[in-house]
């Protein structure tokens, strides 16, 4: 659910979902992915450095911790002054699609 919410742009409640879940499972490294990519979308990026940090050090590290934590540090040291994403179109979901490399689909 929590994913949801934040693909929705709706990242408050979706990190409360993400705290309420990680009290149950607290190194599960999908979840603080996902808590550190919301930390990197909200420009909070001294939190997603160390959240991310870790996750990468525990056994079954994700590549997209490793991605975004890349992608915090070259943000935190001036590389991308733009912040978070590149808008494509304008909106969050043709930026995140370009990102991982899809053309945004037309209605």
């Amino acid at each position: 659910y929590a994913l949801l919410l934040s693909r929705l742009g709706r990242r408050g409640e979706a990190e409360a979902q993400l705290r309420q879940a990680l009290a149950r499972r607290a190194l599960d490294p999908v979840l603080l992915t996902e808590l550190g990519r919301l930390y990197f979308m909200d420009g909070r990026y001294p939190e997603a450095a160390s959240l991310l940090s870790g996750v990468v050090a525990l056994p079954g590290a994700n590549s997209e911790a490793k991605y975004y934590l890349a992608r915090t540090r070259l943000v935190q040291r001036g590389v991308f002054p733009l912040g978070p994403t590149t808008l494509v179109g304008g909106d969050l979901l043709s930026a995140r699609l370009a990102e991982i490399g899809l053309k945004p689909f037309s209605a």
